[in-house]
Parts: C-alpha cells; sequence; structure tokens
C-alpha cells in the first residue's frame, strides 16, 4: 500500500469514525422526542446516500437541543418527525436551518397531539434562503407590534393593518442576498453593486420574482416599488405573521395576543 492509498484510509476511516456519532446523537435525541421511529431514522442515515442530509439535520437538531436545555419539552408523533426530517434534511443555509429548529423547539414545547404543524413544513420547505430571510425583515420589524386590532383573517381578508407603513430601501434589501450579486452586472462585484446606488434598481429586478412569491403564497399581501426614492413597501399578512412566529419557537393564540406580548417585550426594552 502506496502513501496515497495510506492516506485515502486513513481519511475514510475518520469520516466513519464522525459520521457514526453523528448518527448515534440524532438517534438518542430522536428516541427522546418520538421512541417509534428512533431506530427507524437512524438506519436511514447510516446510507452513504444520506449523509449529505444528515449533517444538514444534525446542525439543525443541535439548535434545538441548545434551544430546549434547562426546559420541559414533550414528544411529537411519527407522521410528524418523518415529514419534518424529510424536508429539514435538504436545507443547508444556516439561516433557513434555524427556522427550522425554531418549528421544532415550539413544538415540542407545546407537545401537541395534532398534525397541525405539517402545513408550516410545507411553507417554510417551499422558500428559498433569500425568501426565508425577507420573511424575517418583515415579521421581525418592530412595527409588526402596532398592527390594529382586531385582526381580520378570512377567506377574503389576510391583511395585517399596520399603523406604521412598511418600507426598505432597495439597498437593504439587496443586501439580504444570501448570496453575491457578482452576476447581474458585468464587470461589477457584489461590494460595487451594493455601493453604487445606480445599480440598484437594474439588481433588483433579480430580487422581484422572490418578492412576488411570497405574495403567491399568501406571506404578504402586495408590494410597492419606487423607483425615484428606490424604496420597496410591503403590506404584511396575517398568515405571514404565523409562520413567522412558529419559526422563532414561539407559539401563542390568538395571534392578536403574540402582537400584544411582543409589543409589551419591545416597550420593556
Amino acid at each position: 500500500m502506496n502513501e496515497n492509498e495510506v492516506l485515502g484510509k486513513v481519511v475514510e476511516e475518520t469520516a466513519k469514525n464522525s459520521i457514526g456519532k453523528i448518527v448515534d446523537g440524532v438517534g438518542n435525541f430522536l428516541g427522546k422526542i418520538c421512541m417509534p421511529m428512533a431506530g427507524e431514522l437512524g438506519r436511514y442515515f447510516e446510507d452513504r446516500v444520506h449523509i449529505y442530509r444528515l449533517r444538514n439535520i444534525h446542525k439543525i437538531l443541535e439548535r434545538v437541543q441548545k434551544e430546549l436545555e434547562g426546559s420541559d419539552y414533550g414528544s411529537i408523533s411519527p407522521k410528524l418527525l418523518i415529514s419534518y426530517t424529510e424536508k429539514a434534511s435538504l436545507c443547508e443555509d444556516a439561516c433557513v436551518q434555524k427556522m427550522w429548529a425554531g418549528l421544532l423547539v415550539g413544538e415540542l414545547k407545546r407537545s401537541g397531539t395534532t398534525d397541525a404543524d405539517l402545513m408550516y413544513y410545507d411553507m417554510l420547505n417551499s422558500l428559498n434562503s433569500y425568501q426565508a430571510r425577507l420573511l424575517k425583515l418583515i415579521y421581525g420589524d418592530d412595527r409588526i407590534c402596532y398592527a390594529r386590532q382586531p385582526l381580520s383573517f378570512g377567506s377574503e381578508s389576510n391583511e395585517l393593518n399596520l399603523e406604521k407603513p412598511l418600507s426598505y430601501t432597495l439597498v437593504q434589501i439587496l443586501k439580504l442576498s444570501p448570496d453575491p450579486l457578482n452576476y447581474i452586472i458585468h464587470n461589477s462585484n457584489h461590494e460595487e453593486i451594493i455601493s453604487n446606488p445606480n445599480d440598484h434598481s437594474l439588481a433588483f429586478e433579480y430580487v422581484i420574482p422572490n418578492i412576488a412569491g411570497l405574495q403567491r403564497l399568501g406571506l404578504i399581501k402586495k408590494y410597492e416599488i419606487d423607483h425615484v426614492k428606490k424604496e420597496l413597501s410591503i403590506d404584511p399578512t396575517i398568515m405571514g405573521l404565523d409562520l413567522y412566529m412558529n419559526c422563532t419557537g414561539v407559539k401563542i393564540y390568538p395571534l392578536a395576543a403574540y402582537i400584544v406580548a411582543r409589543k409589551y417585550w419591545l416597550e420593556k426594552r
């Protein structure tokens, strides 16, 4: 066996040991929250084809366990856990992984017996990494705390009426890009595009499909772009706020109570 073969063997064995430890760690935690599925999912992740997914779900579950430290929590059904791991394990973006972790934290703290959270898994799974950042910008905005009451959520109404409108500069939105914007303008790099106001409107054209996608999903009601002021105005929705709240690991219903509680936390800062 030559030097390269020896080195390759060492790397392979190290990888095996590393993956084995991750499998054990993931399996142990899954056993705590859903005993019937622990062994099944453990075997699933041992397959080499699924190593990519294993690494992703491992990172997410590390976040979950950290959030649950010192707290009482329950379990979830096999149906929820299967759907969760299938979708969340495909996510490699750290920002979105944090949102996946929040969904599971909220479910475990509530220890619900229904499968209602499946809809949140589907909604988050349908977002790309840029849209997830937009969702956090919009519903993490403190102006959300000043929504007019009562909330009107029905077949014809999903709008979250605010006392203070939400508007952002185009450059604020561009800075959220999870990837460099180098591909947009020939011979310009990301930093040059961000720093040059003349490039903002053109670069923003590439962002519009992401915003329009949020609208199609009902996560924002409408949006308007002012190319003169270089601003984006957004009307948020109750559905968008509901998804955001769940992705932070919080479940306070009715949503009006969540808004009141959040306003209280804001004013106590």
